[in-house]
């Protein structure tokens, strides 16, 4: 019998999103700063990796519901923003936190995820909502390595409560 599961990977290429296009729009309208913001997105690309508890058919509903609101927030947001703010995942915080009735508290569903951006120069920002800290290959160091807790923080895991400020 297979099994089905609440682990997600999406990657965000921004290049699906047409930052050519809205860099010309916004020269022409004079947001000098959103052409900027714009342009750091051809540096870079973006990587989600979510969780969700569970190996039933509701958990993986559950990472699908993600990715789609996930993939609709980042449109919204390049557009208006020209990047991938971390309120986008404070409003993915309140939709699930809305979502998770009292029945479907039953069984204790949640989500942890991390969401980063790789640059070029092999920067790497990002948020963790209640995931475990990263463990990364260091060129530096030439070795894996392990963020300790000194050096992350992580909110809690999504829809668990109405705000995380």
């Amino acid at each position: 019998m297979g099994a089905v599961c609440g682990d997600h990977l999406a990657m965000l290429n921004f290049a699906e999103y047409h930052p050519e296009d809205k860099i010309r729009e916004a020269e022409e309208a004079g947001n000098l700063l959103l052409v900027a913001t714009l342009a750091g997105n051809l540096d870079r690309f973006g990587i989600l990796v979510a969780d969700a508890a569970g190996h039933r058919i509701g958990d993986s509903v559950t990472a699908n519901y993600l990715h789609a609101a996930f993939k609709t927030g980042v449109a919204y947001e390049l557009a208006r923003h020209g990047e991938v703010p971390a309120g986008l995942f404070e409003m993915l915080n309140t939709i699930f936190y809305n979502r998770m009735t009292p029945e479907f508290l039953e069984s204790k569903p949640f989500v942890t995820l991390l969401y980063g951006e790789v640059r070029n120069d092999g920067r790497f920002r990002f948020l963790s909502a209640g995931h475990p800290p990263l463990i990364f290959y260091s060129q530096k160091f030439n070795k894996i390595v392990a963020l300790s807790d000194e050096q992350t923080r992580s909110s809690t895991p999504l829809g668990r409560v109405v705000s995380w400020r």
